[in-house]
């Protein structure tokens, strides 16, 4: 992959549980979120139930990801939409999630032996879902991995016994002071791809690629991507901080790319004028900054952190009401909470 704008390797990131294969990685720290401006403002709408997604884990898994939570990475072999691995580090509360699976009422609900750990397997949304809990990296310290087969799961297992190989510090992904996520792909598409049949899903969606891998058009010709979240303090307070790194497989496939992300960004500070709801959207969109230099395209941002709360709050409530409440027992309110 090539070099970072980073020069140090993730320190949040444990290369030990990834894949030596993957060709992506997403990792989230859910103590740093947490303990952002933005992070609070996600902790009290979620007290509110107006974070479905949580709740849902709550009554599915039987802990709080928020409260119990440390870090979640996801990580990929290739770009096939089900071919990720999804690892929630977190306390020993995550034991729970056994019993919990079990008395959750999940689709087709069934357990299956792979050496020592039992896998739990689920139907939700016409796909097929897979659950585990292993011991961390410490006594108090429970690794919950999730994936979308067998195999991916048989294998992710075997990463983490040190039966296969784990990811080397060649994958270079970014960190910082403050690091909230960060991010690390290697080879998307390129502009050698074949093109797709006429009438075909890829064709309607705009771009192919071999490995079946994103349709936005932006990512179309992008060898490697890196980004990271942060939030830091700068002079006039705490700030919430982006950069986001492609490289394009040529100087003109990072021309377009620029231009494309300049007119997106363009759109999105539009939306301040016909609506002053979405004011702090378009006032984060301002905030950005589009360069290209050769095959390189960098994106950077910087937003007050509490501005970035606001807006984080006007996304979540942009998603409906509340969610009801559920059986006695089984409510999100009967977790532990943050």
């Amino acid at each position: 992959m090539a070099g970072s704008a980073w020069a140090a390797l993730a320190g949040p990131v444990e290369r030990s549980i990834i894949d030596a294969e993957a060709r992506w990685v997403v990792h989230l720290d859910l103590e740093a979120a947490m303990r952002s401006e933005p992070g609070k403002v996600l902790l009290e709408l979620a007290r509110d139930g107006r974070v479905p997604a949580r709740d849902r884990f709550v009554r599915e898994m039987g802990f709080d990801p928020f409260a119990e939570g440390r870090g979640l990475t996801v990580y990929g072999r290739s770009f096939d939409e089900d071919g990720g691995v999804a690892i929630l580090t977190a306390s020993a509360e995550a034991d729970r999630a056994r019993a919990s699976m079990h008395a959750a009422g999940l689709g087709e609900h069934a357990t299956q032996a792979v050496g020592s750990v039992e896998v739990h397997s689920w139907s939700h949304d016409d796909e097929r879902l897979y659950a585990a809990v292993v011991p961390g990296g410490r006594p108090d310290e429970r690794r919950v991995l999730f994936t979308g087969s067998m195999d991916a799961m048989r294998r992710a297992l075997r990463v983490i016994t040190t039966d296969l190989p784990a990811l080397d510090a060649q994958f270079p992904i970014p960190e910082g002071p403050g690091t909230i996520l960060a991010v690390a792909a290697d080879g998307f598409g390129s502009e050698s791809d074949p093109a797709p049949a006429p009438g075909s899903e890829n064709a309607t969606a705009g771009a192919a690629s071999p490995s079946g891998g994103p349709s936005a058009l932006v990512l179309r010709g992008v060898r490697t991507m890196q980004a990271r979240l942060s939030e830091e303090t700068g002079e006039a307070g705490r700030e919430i901080r982006g950069e986001l790194l492609f490289r394009a497989v040529s100087p003109e496939r990072a021309v377009q790319m620029r231009r494309m992300l300049d007119g997106t960004i363009a759109a999105l500070e539009m939306t301040g004028e016909d609506s002053p709801d979405m004011a702090a959207l378009a006032a984060a969109a301002a905030s950005v900054q589009v360069a290209s230099s050769g095959t390189s395209v960098t994106v950077r941002a910087s937003h007050d952190a509490s501005q970035a709360a606001a807006l984080v709050r006007l996304m979540m409530l942009m998603q409906g009401p509340r969610e009801p409440a559920r059986e006695a027992g089984k409510e999100p309110g009967n977790a532990p909470t943050p």
